[in-house]
C-alpha cells in the first residue's frame, strides 16, 4: 500500500484532504492538530484555503492498485505530469499535483516510461534541444567516453589489448588530455552533464514555453490514457480539467520559512 488516504479536517469538522501518516504525524508533532483516530487529525487553526473541501480528487482518496491493470503488488508513484516539469512552474500551479499521482505497479510503470521517451523526444525537437539537454551528438560521445572509462576501470584484465587501447583513445580524446589519472577516469564514470556551458534543462524551458498550464497538463493526461488505457482511474479524474490556481500551498519542508500557517495538500 503506497497511499494511506489518511483525513485532514477543518476546526469545525469539514474534511478537507487526504494525506500519508506522515504527514498527519507532521502536524501532530508541532502541535498544530489533534488526533480524531489513528486516520483522522483535526486541525487546531484555520488553514489559508479550503481548496479540498469540495474537490472529490482529493477527499475520495487514491486506490492502492495499478490504475492500468489493477494489480495490488509492486506498486509505484507516477506522475502522469512529470515532476520534472512541475517543480519548474509556478506555485500557485503546484496545489494540482496530487490530483495526477497515482499508483502504477512495475511492469506498468516500466512499460510507460519506455514508450514515454518518444513523447519527450518529440517535445524536445519541437523546441530545438536535445532530450538530455546538450546535442544529440555531444550526447552520443558523452555516453561513448563514459562507458569506456567504466570498461578501463572495471574490466580492463578482461579486455583485449586493441579493444583496450581503443577505450583509452575515447576516453584521452573526450578529456583533451594525454595523461589521464584514475581520478579523471572516476569523475568520467559519474560525468554529469548538468555541469556542462552548453546544457539547456529542457523541462524548464518546457514549462516557460506553455502558454497555458491546464493544456500542458492535458496533452500529458491524454497521451498517459491513450498509450495506457486506464481501467481503474477515479471517476471524478478527468483528462480536459483546469488546472486549479485559487488556492496555494507550501510543502511542509518550506512551512517554517513563513510566518504564517498554510495547510498542506499532498500525499
Amino acid at each position: 500500500m503506497i497511499f494511506d488516504n489518511c483525513l485532514i479536517q477543518a476546526p469545525d469538522g469539514a474534511s478537507l484532504s487526504r494525506c500519508s501518516k506522515k504527514k498527519l504525524k507532521w502536524y501532530i508533532d508541532r502541535d498544530l492538530a489533534e488526533v480524531i483516530d489513528e486516520n483522522t487529525i483535526r486541525l487546531n487553526f484555520e488553514p489559508r484555503g479550503r481548496c479540498g473541501e469540495n474537490d472529490p480528487l482529493l477527499l475520495e482518496g487514491k486506490p492502492n492498485i495499478c490504475v492500468v491493470c489493477g494489480h495490488g503488488k509492486n506498486l509505484t508513484r507516477h506522475h502522469i505530469i512529470p515532476y520534472c516539469y512541475i517543480r519548474h512552474m509556478d506555485v500557485a500551479y503546484k496545489v494540482d499535483i496530487i490530483r495526477d499521482i497515482f499508483p502504477l505497479c512495475k511492469k506498468c510503470h516500466n512499460q510507460y516510461e519506455t514508450v514515454v521517451q518518444n513523447y519527450r523526444r518529440d517535445l524536445a525537437e519541437k523546441l530545438g534541444i536535445g532530450l538530455s539537454g546538450i546535442p544529440e551528438e555531444a550526447m552520443r560521445e558523452v555516453r561513448r567516453a563514459m562507458g569506456s572509462a567504466n570498461a578501463i576501470k572495471n574490466h580492463s584484465e578482461k579486455i583485449p589489448p586493441d579493444a583496450l587501447n581503443e577505450h583509452w583513445v575515447h576516453v584521452r580524446n573526450f578529456l583533451g588530455k594525454e595523461n589521464v589519472t584514475d581520478e579523471d577516469l572516476d569523475d568520467l564514470c559519474r560525468y554529469d552533464v548538468t555541469s556542462r556551458s552548453d546544457y539547456i534543462d529542457l523541462s524548464q524551458v518546457a514549462v516557460k514555453a506553455a502558454k497555458n498550464y491546464s493544456e500542458f497538463a492535458k496533452k500529458w493526461r491524454t497521451h498517459f490514457v491513450t498509450i495506457m488505457k486506464p481501467k481503474y482511474m477515479p471517476e471524478a479524474w478527468v483528462i480536459d480539467r483546469q488546472t486549479k490556481t485559487e488556492e496555494v500551498w507550501i510543502p511542509p519542508r518550506m512551512l517554517l520559512q513563513h510566518h504564517e500557517t498554510t495547510l498542506v495538500f499532498e500525499d
